[in-house]
């Protein structure tokens, strides 16, 4: 599975961060990032990541964090 980053629609409210901080972060203006990829905006997700990415995604309200396969 892959996460896509639509970065212009965060409004850095942190919740992505508190769901999965082991896969995101946020840059100097207070976009969301990867936390080991930060110049990415998509990422390959293992097992363990995409349990934690879809908690974010689902608490994301500007949907800002897009899985696909």
């Amino acid at each position: 599975m892959y996460c896509h980053l639509k970065t212009e629609d965060c409004i850095a409210c942190g919740r992505c961060q508190l769901k999965a901080p082991q896969l995101f972060d946020y840059d100097d203006e207070g976009l969301v990032i990867f936390n080991q990829h930060p110049n990415q905006t998509d990422m390959e997700l293992d097992e363990t990541q995409v349990i934690a990415a879809r908690q974010a995604a689902q608490h994301c309200p500007t949907r800002v964090i897009r899985l696909t396969d």
